[in-house]
């Protein structure tokens, strides 16, 4: 990597880093699926009216929107909602890199190395030791959520490898674009009318803030580098 890139990929590690905190400002006044499917209202709309959509075949927009924004952060945020701690979250979620590791070796040819097999390895080991110590408070369930949305993420970054070159904030919009009817229609059918109804009884400034920061900070910016750099 170049250090550029290096430079990019510690600012989406910051993002992201602040993104868990927004996140769970957000889920202390709202549902989590609903939460999903207003953020990728936020992400799609006005963008939309401006991005054109990517030159890809819709089916890998598709695919794109459904793994990387539905499935990793309905499991994602509902596992914050289930008790996992923001810090705890962000960690698990590393998880994706192993998946995308096998993904691409099953699927792409890549060669991994004994260097590289070794420091997964490492992580993993680590990420053991945190999972067979959780903190009070900290369901499996809550921990099983986080875990499939980073299997979520590593089929994405698949995806997002096959796309290959693309403008990649369009690719953020449209993606997002088909998130959230279905999951509003989920929302509906698992967390009721009242997921609706918090967000017409007013929300605190700082919840509004937080949104913000996950729409456009964390959305629009930080997927947009990630795809990038992937």
């Amino acid at each position: 990597m170049k250090p550029a890139d290096i430079l990019l990929a510690l600012t989406v590690v910051t993002i992201w880093g602040c993104n868990f905190v927004a996140v769970e400002v957000v889920l202390r006044e709202l549902e989590p699926i609903f939460v999903t499917a207003l953020r990728f209202v936020l992400v799609f709309l006005p963008a939309a009216f401006f991005v054109r959509p990517p030159s890809v075949p819709w089916t890998l927009v598709v695919a794109y929107g459904a793994f990387m924004f539905a499935g990793q952060f309905v499991f994602l945020f509902s596992g914050i909602a289930l008790g996992m701690p923001a810090g705890l979250a962000s960690l698990m979620l590393q998880l994706h890199v192993f998946v995308t590791i096998a993904l691409a070796v099953l699927f792409l040819g890549e060669r991994v190395t004994v260097a590289q097999i070794g420091g997964a390895g490492l992580g993993f080991a680590g990420l053991c030791v945190v999972a067979v110590n959780l903190g009070d408070g900290t369901t499996l369930l809550g921990l099983a959520c986080v875990v499939v949305a980073a299997a979520s993420w590593g089929v994405a970054n698949l995806i997002s490898k096959k796309i290959g070159k693309v403008d990649v904030l369009a690719l953020v919009v449209w993606g997002g674009g088909v998130v959230p009817l279905p999951l509003f229609a989920l929302s509906w059918a698992i967390e009721g009318p009242d997921a609706y109804a918090a967000l017409f009884d007013g929300l605190e400034w700082l919840t509004l803030i937080a949104l913000v920061y996950i729409v456009y900070v964390a959305t629009h910016l930080g997927f947009s580098i990630w795809g990038t750099l992937l």
